[in-house]
């Protein structure tokens, strides 16, 4: 998905381009073909013990992880992928059925631990401007409820984030899905209750603040606005979303000027002129 601010208008004054390009506007919406997806169960991200790819040994033994690749292997034409695919996903909805995402760890003599294992989504988030060049300086804030407030986001909402050393305006979400939609308390097998019910805070909306303002080349606030009611509505479980944030690059007048004056003079307080 691409979301874009609008272009300046030629002559228009500052406090009115200000307003007009605060909306981030959907440009394009693109989804790929679905493909096959497993989620396997009883494995980690790594570990010899766990992990869903060391943990397999040769030992003639079954593994979650090796059926599931084998199964894979096994598909000779598009029918075959078809109905693995929906059989990967009827597996996958079964694994995470609300009675299916309670883990108990069992310790001795301390409490047993109790682990929730909700559907996610990954959200990439790629800032850009209108030039192609990467928008680093910039704070990328999910915000939540009418008011549209950070501090409203559920508790939980996000399990991880990471940046990108080589492409310094990615950053990835990963965020639980059954959090900012909402879920019933969840039981044991006791029917005990484990986790009360989650209540979201929509809408959820996205905001974009530049860290320096009043510059000779800058970017401009920015958040959610024609398109997109809600960024869940282009959120799913179990997939990637990657959303193109594309920022109107904006060059004040003062950025550079000529002059017959030889004399040395100090230009590092000239204040920023109108957008160019």
């Amino acid at each position: 998905m691409v979301l874009a601010q609008d272009a300046l208008a030629p002559g228009e004054t500052l406090p009115t381009a200000r307003k007009r390009l605060r909306d981030l506007v959907k440009v394009s919406h693109h989804k790929s073909a679905p493909c096959a997806f497993k989620i396997v169960p009883g494995v980690s991200h790594s570990g010899t013990d766990m992990g869903i790819m060391a943990s397999v040994r040769n030992d003639g033994r079954p593994h979650a992880t090796v059926d599931a690749v084998l199964r894979c292997l096994g598909v000779k034409d598009a029918a075959g992928y078809t109905a693995l695919r929906q059989a990967f996903a009827a597996e996958n909805s079964q694994h995470q059925r609300l009675e299916n995402r309670i883990e108990v760890e069992k310790i001795p003599v301390l409490p047993d631990r109790r682990y929730f294992h909700d559907p996610h989504a990954m959200v990439i988030f790629r800032l850009m401007d209108d030039t192609g060049a990467r928008v680093p300086d910039m704070n990328l804030l999910i915000t939540a409820g009418p008011a549209a407030d950070p501090n409203q986001l559920p508790q939980g909402f996000l399990t991880d984030r990471q940046g990108n050393r080589r492409a310094s305006g990615n950053i990835t979400f990963f965020l639980n899905h059954a959090v900012l939609t909402g879920c019933p308390e969840l039981k044991d097998k006791d029917g005990k209750v484990r986790r009360p019910e989650l209540i979201p805070r929509p809408p959820y909306g996205l905001r974009l603040q530049p860290r320096d303002v009043e510059r000779f080349v800058e970017h401009w606030p920015a958040e959610l606005g024609r398109g997109i009611a809600d960024l869940v509505d282009v959120i799913t479980p179990n997939q990637t979303t990657i959303i193109d944030l594309r920022l109107t690059r904006v060059v004040r007048e003062g950025v550079f000027r000529f002059t017959r004056s030889l004399a040395h003079r100090d230009f590092r307080k000239d204040p920023p002129g109108a957008a160019v």
